[in-house]
């Protein structure tokens, strides 16, 4: 793991595991930031709202993987477990932790309102399209279909896709 986390120069060219992707751009001054979403061959999605917030799904919807707030996060057996990178001159040290229910709870609820948040903004045209892998794939009426399909956000058993 690096020391030093660098900044991605092209998200939407470097996601490649993302065969179908897609690079949206807010129409609104009140929205700052562009969303990258893909799909891997199996289905599994991917969501980049910027790079500071992340979220992968398996091929089934369950949630695998979060970058949030400088922190990340797996599934593991249904529960999410939190990983905070340690610093220290020598090493990059990862302490997990996992969420207490409470906390797995309103984990989820605020992913489930951030997903309809997007869902909503996508229904009344809030982001238009800047680029989209492979050209006229359609990505857009995919990962529509894919957030009104899964209003309910499952933990998955395992972080791997």
């Amino acid at each position: 793991m690096a020391h030093e986390e660098l900044p991605r120069e092209d998200l939407l060219r470097e996601a490649t595991a993302l065969v179908e992707r897609v690079e949206l751009v807010p129409t609104a001054p009140c929205r700052d930031q562009s969303i990258v979403a893909g799909f891997r061959p199996d289905g599994a999605l991917s969501i980049f709202f910027g790079e500071e917030e992340v979220y992968h799904f398996n091929a089934v919807g369950a949630l695998r993987r979060v970058y949030l707030d400088g922190h990340l996060y797996k599934a593991l057996s249904g529960e999410l477990v939190r990983l905070t990178r340690v610093r220290t001159t020598q090493q990059v040290e990862l302490r997990s932790r996992a969420l207490e229910s409470a906390e797995k709870a309103n984990f989820v609820v605020a992913l489930q309102s951030r997903l309809a948040a997007l869902a909503t903004d996508m229904a009344v045209g809030m982001f238009e399209v800047r680029r989209e892998v492979p050209p006229n794939a359609n990505v857009v009426d995919r990962l529509r279909d894919w957030l009104t399909g899964h209003p309910a956000v499952p933990i998955a058993t395992r972080p791997n896709a």
